[in-house]
C-alpha cells in the first residue's frame, strides 16, 4: 500500500508536504506583520526624521479619514469588507452542486463569520482594515 501511495505522489506531484508549506511560510509573516503593526499602533517604532510612526498615521489619513489611528465611524470599510467576503463565500457556493451536509454547514459558518466581521473590523483602527 506504501508503495501505491508513493507512486501516486511521484505521478501526480501532490505530496502532503506541499499542502503545509504554505502554512509554514504564511504563519510567520502573519506574526510578524501583526506585531510590526501592533508597534505603529503603540508608538513603539520610529521614523528617522524624528516624528515616530503613531504621529504620522494619526496625521496621514486617507479618502474620507484624516485620522489613520481613528475608527471609521462611517462604517464603509467594515461593510465593504464584510460585503466583499460574503460575495466570495456565495460565488463559491454557486459553483459547488449538490453540496454534502457538512460542506452546507460550512458554507452557513463562513457566511455568518463574513456578517460577524463586520462589527470586528469597525473596532480596530483604520490603518488596520
Amino acid at each position: 500500500m506504501r508503495r501505491l501511495v508513493s507512486e501516486l505522489y511521484i505521478r501526480d506531484n501532490c505530496h502532503p508536504f506541499k499542502a503545509t508549506v504554505l502554512v509554514w511560510i504564511q504563519l510567520p509573516m502573519w506574526i510578524f506583520m501583526s506585531v510590526a503593526l501592533r508597534n505603529f499602533s503603540t508608538g513603539a517604532a520610529h521614523a528617522e526624521a524624528g516624528f515616530s510612526v503613531q504621529e504620522q498615521l494619526a496625521t496621514g489619513g486617507v479618502l474620507w479619514f484624516p485620522d489613520l489611528t481613528s475608527l471609521d465611524s462611517t462604517w464603509i470599510l467594515p461593510i465593504s469588507i464584510g460585503v466583499i467576503n460574503l460575495l466570495i463565500v456565495e460565488i463559491f457556493a454557486l459553483q459547488k452542486i449538490g453540496m454534502s451536509r457538512f460542506q452546507m454547514y460550512v458554507t452557513y459558518f463562513v457566511r455568518a463569520v463574513s456578517v460577524l466581521m463586520i462589527p470586528v473590523a469597525a473596532t480596530v483602527p483604520s490603518y488596520l482594515i
